[in-house]
């Protein structure tokens, strides 16, 4: 059974680009996203990348 975890809106667009969308067939991709504020995620091979080495990748 897999468990149910959330990301942010960032994460969520730039890992469907990877899938579904522009990215697809790339082995990395970065998404910024633009609203009430700007938001961006790096997609490594299907996988969101949380961790930078000194903060929150993406951020």
């Amino acid at each position: 059974m897999r468990g149910i975890g959330s990301v942010n809106d960032a994460a969520a667009f730039g890992l469907g680009e990877w899938v579904a969308g522009a990215a697809t067939g790339a082995g990395r991709a970065v998404a910024i996203t633009l609203g009430t504020g700007v938001g961006s995620a790096f997609v490594d091979n299907g996988s969101v990348a949380h961790r930078g080495r000194r903060r929150p990748a993406g951020r």
